[in-house]
């Protein structure tokens, strides 16, 4: 996988009073190109990690599904600014590789 050329950075969310979520992107192709899927097999799951990649991201105001989707908190009083890395991996190679 490769990072896109134009990873979705510095996402503004307006505040709202509701405790639903806001989508910011729809899977993990929002990132990645996964140009060798026949070698390395599709992405099966994506975690939010700390902006250095090295520990789980635990704040809690962004969320993602095992799809990549990401969706973030509105209704944050006092508002914040996150900086997250997102991890993704492959499942099974299929074949030889």
């Amino acid at each position: 996988m490769t990072q896109t050329s134009s990873p979705r950075v510095d996402q503004d969310v307006g505040y709202y009073n509701s405790a639903t979520l806001v989508p910011r992107a729809s899977g993990w192709a929002a990132w990645f190109d996964n140009t060798h899927s026949a070698k390395c097999g599709d992405i099966i799951s994506c975690e939010l990690k700390t902006a250095d990649c090295s520990g789980s991201y635990t704040t809690g105001n962004l969320v993602i599904a095992n799809t990549g989707e990401v969706t973030v908190k509105q209704n944050v009083d006092a508002g914040y600014e996150d900086t997250v890395c997102i991890s993704c991996k492959n499942g099974q190679p299929v074949g030889d590789v």
